[in-house]
């Protein structure tokens, strides 16, 4: 558009500057001509002077021309050029602004594109964010799932294992016994076996005292028993069940260990009341010990014993010495017969004492004391004994 506006504009002053031209040969060729006129009135060396003045002001038209070719022609055919050249610029320009403005719209699009894929990468991460937290969230819960299972499994073994713990302490008689089993110790290791007024009760008191372990473990095995069948919980069951198994497997296994031999209860009780029968030298020596601590008590000398011996008080008093060492002799001999039978029984009361940890295996069977002879003592071994206390302690 702007080409087209500047091309009439250029040849509208070129024509104007060359009519200009015209005109002043125009004038010139009228000067030159009325100069001629009037060298036919003047003199001959005017004409010559005119020729020169002719040629000066061709010369001189010659520069003016080429003063206005330089500075009117060339000019505006160098402006043309320049306005070709700016035509073909401005066209390079309107096409490069076209570029730019396509560039720009690409670039646009480009841009909205752009923010289009960061508002997707941006919602993407947000996803993944959300995801990730979800996942983690997921994670934990699963984590604290799996540690809840952990830990109700955990808890399951533990009241297993409690609960059979609990029982083995029971068996075992590890946990506070009941009162009825207390009772029954105490009043078995209170009665008093071997006494004089009793003597002809002895085997009988002994049987009822001596207890089988063998047949304490059956009582156990039937306790359990009694305990199953009446046991409303399935996991109790299934450890009372283990338990039974293991009790009677056991029991099989340590049957010899339980094993205690039967004491004969009548020989031991024809033992002590013939033990009870003091043989006269016993009885002897228990008065003269009872005399020598009177006289030493009371600092006599040997005529005023001499002279007590003729009264009735020395023969009271040995009457009276020998019913006290009557009773004396046969607390020596309960006392001995009743820690015979202790020692002789220790071994078997061990076992009954102990009979669940040794039928569980819950006790070093190296341990336990091995059986002892169950024979009563002699009466030589009685006399013996009372010989040695009145020997070595004063009465």
């Amino acid at each position: 558009m702007h080409d087209r506006l500047n091309k009439p504009s250029s040849r509208y002053h070129r024509f104007k500057r060359e009519k200009e031209h015209e005109s002043l040969l125009k004038g010139l060729e009228k000067i030159i001509l009325n100069d001629k006129n009037s060298t036919n009135k003047q003199q001959h060396w005017i004409i010559s002077f005119s020729s020169v003045i002719s040629n000066l002001s061709q010369f001189a038209m010659l520069l003016i021309i080429g003063f206005g070719y330089y500075y009117t022609v060339l000019p505006i055919f160098q402006k043309e050029l320049i306005s070709e050249e700016n035509a073909r610029l401005t066209i390079d320009k309107n096409k490069l602004i076209k570029q730019i403005d396509s560039l720009r719209k690409d670039k646009s699009m480009m841009e909205q594109d752009s923010i289009a894929i960061e508002k997707n990468l941006t919602t993407l991460q947000n996803e993944k964010l959300l995801a990730a937290r979800k996942l983690e969230k997921t994670r934990k819960k699963y984590s604290k799932v799996k540690k809840q299972i952990l830990t109700v499994e955990d808890t399951l073994q533990k009241a297993k294992k409690k609960l059979y713990d609990e029982l083995r302490l029971t068996i075992t008689g590890q946990r506070p016994m009941s009162l009825e089993f207390i009772t029954f110790i105490n009043a078995s290791l209170s009665l008093a076996n071997f006494n004089r007024n009793s003597k002809n009760q002895v085997a009988l008191n002994l049987k009822n005292n001596f207890i089988l372990p063998s047949e304490v473990a059956k009582q156990k095995i039937k306790e359990i028993k009694n305990k199953l069948s009446m046991s409303n919980l399935d996991l109790e069951k299934e450890m009372l069940i283990r338990l039974l198994k293991e009790y009677e497997n056991g029991l099989i296994k340590q049957k010899n260990l339980l094993k205690c031999e039967i004491p004969i209860f009548k020989l031991w009780q024809s033992s002590f009341i013939d033990a009870l029968e003091v043989n006269t030298s016993i009885l002897d020596m228990c008065i003269k010990t009872q005399y020598d601590d009177l006289i030493k008590f009371n600092k006599w000398n040997k005529q005023e014993i001499k002279d007590i011996k003729k009264t009735n008080f020395w023969k009271d008093t040995r009457h009276n010495f020998k019913i006290s060492c009557v009773n004396q002799i046969d607390r020596e001999i309960e006392s001995f017969y009743t820690k015979k039978w202790q020692f002789t029984s220790q071994p078997c009361r061990e076992r009954l004492q102990n009979i669940s940890l040794i039928i569980l295996d819950e006790i070093d069977s190296s341990k336990i004391m091995p059986l002892r002879s169950t024979t009563p003592p002699l009466k030589i071994e009685i006399n013996e004994m009372l010989k040695k206390y009145y020997v070595n302690t004063p009465l």
